[in-house]
Parts: structure tokens; sequence; C-alpha cells
């Protein structure tokens, strides 16, 4: 069973736009000596803009956002997706790494984008929401291995803890 983490956005941009802009940050991490394989192929998927990209050691797509998904992120996070990417992490490489480059990536591009975003773990497990504005972690305290200090160190701009349901 692949291990994914889903980026959801509600902008007035494509999901092909992210996803470059997330292949920038993820190729930085390839060539950081983080650990992360470098040496994988970096356009695995059909060559359509859609298909998974390896960077990083972390494949890269567009994200299906669709109706029953966006009634789900509606009623959980208060926002539909317009546009979306998704990670899938490899066993052979450092797990937390990839991640750290996944929350890399994506707080990047809330940096560049406005909108409504949310991270999801697994599909489920809430890692940020920004909604109008404010970033919320899914952390309440400050021993939670999601939020390790590395990955506070990431955050560039205020943010909130807060306690999300699983959904």
């Amino acid at each position: 069973m692949a291990i994914e983490l889903t980026f959801y956005m509600n902008a007035p941009v494509s999901s092909s736009e992210l996803l470059a802009g997330a292949r920038e940050v993820l190729a930085s991490h390839a060539g950081s000596g983080s650990g992360l394989d470098s040496d994988l192929d970096s356009n695995s998927g059909s060559g359509s803009g859609s298909g998974l990209d390896s960077r990083a050691g972390v494949d890269a797509c567009e994200a299906h956002i669709g109706a029953l998904g966006n009634e789900i992120r509606r009623e959980a996070l208060g926002f539909e997706a317009t546009c979306g990417l998704r990670f899938r992490l490899h066993k052979r490489s450092s797990m937390s790494q990839q991640i750290l480059a996944i929350l890399d990536a994506t707080l990047r591009l809330l940096e560049r984008q406005a909108g409504d975003a949310a991270l999801l773990f697994d599909g489920e497990i809430v890692y940020f929401v920004r909604r109008e504005g404010v970033l919320a972690i899914n952390t309440t305290d400050e021993t939670d291995a999601r939020w390790s200090p590395d990955r506070i160190s990431l955050l560039r701009g205020p943010y909130i803890r807060r306690a999300f349901d699983v959904i």
C-alpha cells in the first residue's frame, strides 16, 4: 500500500500550474544532500502533464477533484477544491525527509497563491488547513511528531495550532 499526501486548493490556478511549482521545490530537495533519491526518473508519467513525476524521492501528480470529495472537504474543512496535487512516498527513501520536502513545496505554493488549501495524509489526516488566509496546523502541542522542529521551521508566516478530526 502506497503512502500518499494530497494537497487541495481553491484558487484560480490549474493543477498543472501547482505541479510545476511543486516540482521546482522537490528538485531542490533532491540535490540538497538531504538523503532523498535524486536519481529517479523525473518524468515517469504519461507525458501529459498529469502523470507521476519523481523528484526528491517523491512521486507527484495532479489530484483528481471530484464532487464527492469536495462535499466531504466542504463539510470537514469548509471549502471545495478547484485544483490539487497528489504526492506518493517511496519506501526506499526517508519518510521524514520526503514529508519535509512535500511540506516545503506545499507551503511555498501557499506563499505564491491566495486561496483556501489543505494537505491531507492518506486522504483523511489533516497536516494543515488554510482558510480565509489563516494557516492552522494539526497539532495541539509541541511534542506532536507531525510538526517536529524542522517542519515548524518551514512555516514562514503566522499560524495557529488546532486539533482536526480525521475526515
